[in-house]
């Protein structure tokens, strides 16, 4: 398109954005995020600011910049944006919707759990009443609001959301598809989280299988999934079979999400907390072997 119809031309411009958005899905989050900051600016100079195209690659700047590592940033730029959005298309324009509902995701991911809660809060009739129960968006937006409303502290609300809207996006969705698997990977959490280790233990086991099968071993869900299956093997009680699990998925979790992700440090943590107790608990087994009842000394 380039050679044919010019570097400035509107469908070479279009045709840019769009590449970078796939290098982005495929998991190449800060080269879709340069090419992303690369177009933008000239999507704004040629169409113009208040274009449908610009205001995508606005949105999508906003999202491989928050998959890159920094969603305080991502916030940020949801929120110049969502105004934008409403003026131009409108409140109830599908891409309004999307970027109200980045907006809350990247807020609670940078820390702002309750501001989320109150973002989604918002959100979710708007959507309903709009889209549609059974739309996806509305969907994804009950399942943010459970997740962040956990985060914020009400884990029985999260759990009471999660039981909800899990059986809805498996019917509309499909049981294999990305948002049912990740809403049951928070479902079994805040179930545990909740009192119910065991149960907690059941689901994860019968999720981790199905999410390395659907989305692959090397998924974000995945790995997140596995460590929270270990935490909760631990405070079930199966603490050397938990140490074993967090052993076997922290490398998965520096090489997947990177050493400073906060899941992989939360989890280093985690470890570091299960060891310590184990250490005491089977201080003779380790030195004296399983077998005996305690050797010399």
């Amino acid at each position: 398109m380039t050679r044919v119809l010019g570097p400035y031309h509107q469908a070479t411009l279009v045709g840019q954005s769009q590449l970078a958005h796939w290098i982005g899905e495929s998991g190449q989050h800060h080269e879709a995020l340069r090419l992303t900051t690369s177009v933008v600016p000239d999507l704004t100079r040629i169409l113009g600011p208040d274009d449908r195209e610009t205001l995508i690659g606005r949105g999508r700047l906003a999202r491989w910049t928050g998959e890159a590592g920094a969603p305080a940033a991502a916030a940020r730029l949801t929120g110049e944006l969502v105004p934008d959005l409403s003026r131009v298309l409108g409140a109830e324009d599908r891409e309004t919707f999307t970027g109200r509902l980045n907006q809350a995701h990247w807020t609670g991911r940078a820390g702002g759990a309750k501001p989320a809660v109150r973002l989604l809060t918002t959100l979710v009739p708007d959507l309903s009443w709009t889209l549609g129960a059974d739309d996806r968006h509305t969907l994804i937006s009950r399942s943010r609001l459970g997740q962040w409303s956990g985060a914020a502290g009400r884990r029985h609300r999260a759990r009471e959301l999660f039981d909800a809207v899990v059986p809805d996006l498996s019917r509309v969705a499909g049981p294999d598809d990305r948002e049912t698997l990740l809403a049951r990977s928070q479902i079994a959490h805040w179930t545990g989280e909740t009192g119910e280790p065991e149960s907690a233990v059941a689901l994860f086991t019968l999720l981790v299988s199905d999410l390395a099968w659907v989305l692959g071993p090397d998924d974000r869900v995945t790995v997140v999934s596995r460590a929270r299956l270990a935490h909760w093997m631990a405070v079930q009680g199966a603490v050397g079979d938990a140490i074993r699990q967090f052993h076997a998925v922290l490398p998965d979790l520096d090489r997947v999400l990177g050493p400073d992700a906060p899941e992989t440090t939360e989890n280093r943590l985690l470890l570091a907390h299960w060891r310590k107790k184990a250490d005491r608990r089977f201080k003779r087994q380790i030195f004296y072997g399983a077998g005996t009842s305690g050797g010399s000394r």
